[in-house]
């Protein structure tokens, strides 16, 4: 069995290709981890990155 060609998986919230959390199919990765972690929560940063998240559960 061959394997194909594996397609870099971009970050849901930036579009970085880098290392990151995998859910799902998709990524976050570990710069927008990090800052999910600080942001405070109804900041405009925080509620763009909330809205991301949500595609998460669309298929």
């Amino acid at each position: 069995m061959g394997m194909g060609t594996m397609q870099p998986v971009s970050c849901l919230i930036c579009g970085d290709e880098g290392p990151g959390l995998d859910i799902r199919g998709r990524r976050i990765c570990s710069s927008c981890e990090e800052l999910l972690l600080y942001l405070p929560v109804g900041h405009d940063a925080y509620e763009y990155c909330k809205e991301r998240i949500k595609l998460l559960w669309v298929d």
